[in-house]
């Protein structure tokens, strides 16, 4: 006799269940550990040659990370031309704060032969940053 269908799937049913919880209700607005988490997160996937967007003194420069350690990053940040972007001249690499890296970017896109680069995640932080 083959095993009847019906009563496995009650068996898979329970396991795909999340149970209910309190603590669940709470709103993620409200509750800063989401945040913290998720930059605790960040931290732990930040490699050498992550692109990524620094928020300096409420300004949001995109660079690429030189040096990971556990409290922050050495790395280059590029400079606005016009209203696009540019890697310095001069190669430099400031110290940042890992508290201070906003989020993980994909890689600038060249626009033209003079090294100028557009960022598409600046998009969303144009509000906040009024140097790019």
């Amino acid at each position: 006799m083959e095993p009847d269908d019906d009563n496995d799937s009650s068996e898979d049913d329970a396991s795909l269940s999340l149970p209910a919880s309190d603590d669940e209700s709470t709103d993620a607005a409200d509750d800063p550990k989401p945040l913290a988490v998720a930059q605790k997160q960040l931290k732990k996937t930040l490699v050498v040659g992550d692109y990524v967007l620094v928020d300096f003194e409420g300004a949001k420069y995109p660079g690429v990370l030189a040096v990971v350690k556990k409290a922050g990053a050495e790395m280059s940040v590029m400079t606005k031309s016009g209203v696009n972007l540019k890697w310095p001249q001069k190669t430099d690499q400031i110290y940042y704060s890992l508290n201070e890296v906003v989020c993980v970017i994909s890689e600038p896109i060249k626009v033209n032969a003079r090294g100028t680069y557009k960022v598409p995640e600046m998009k969303q932080f144009k509000t906040i940053s009024s140097s790019f």
